[in-house]
This record gives structure tokens, sequence and C-alpha cells, in this order.
């Protein structure tokens, strides 16, 4: 199964770490470079909420000050699909940081 934009995934992490992370890149790269740009999903909420923080429903926050890349061959199940303006956010979050 291939990693869609928009997307919650369950990422290898390494050491026998998984953790869930949200797909910020597109398909075509992900084709392109075997590879795909994700943020994590904080275990967590912070005590202050950062632009870089994106809340998606009450129970899972975004930090897109943490996004990096993964192997898609990582990226081992889909755990959920967001529906809404979630992707649109989290990239405006993204250019915000990258300038």
């Amino acid at each position: 199964m291939t990693p869609s934009a928009g997307e919650f995934w369950l990422a290898d992490r390494g050491d026998e770490t998984r953790r869930l992370v949200f797909v910020v890149s597109d398909s075509r790269f992900h084709r392109l470079a075997e590879r795909a740009v994700v943020a994590p999903v904080l275990d967590e909420a912070p005590a202050q909420l950062r632009p870089w923080h994106i809340s998606i429903g009450e129970e899972r926050i975004i930090a897109v000050n943490l996004a990096g890349t993964v192997p898609t061959e990582r990226l081992l199940e889909r755990a959920d699909v967001v529906a809404g303006d979630a992707l649109v956010r989290v990239r405006r979050a993204a250019r915000a940081i990258i300038g």
C-alpha cells in the first residue's frame, strides 16, 4: 500500500520503536524518492500550543516543527485518513517555518 498525503501511518522508527506519523508529501514524491515527508503525532499535548502544532480533532496534535523523511518501506500500516483542511494547515505551517 502506498501512503498518500493527509494520512496517518504507523512508522517503524528503528530499535523496535513505532510511532504514529502524518504524511505530508504526495505519492509522486514517494515513488521518485522512495521516502515520505512525515510529521510525528505528539504523545502528549504541550502546555501551550504553538503555530507549528496542528490539532486534529481533540486527540491528535501534529508537530510540524519535527517533520522529517522516512523510507516508504518503514511506513507499516495506514491508521487513519484525515478529512477536511488538515493537510492544508500542516503544509501552511511547514511553509511558515521554512520561509
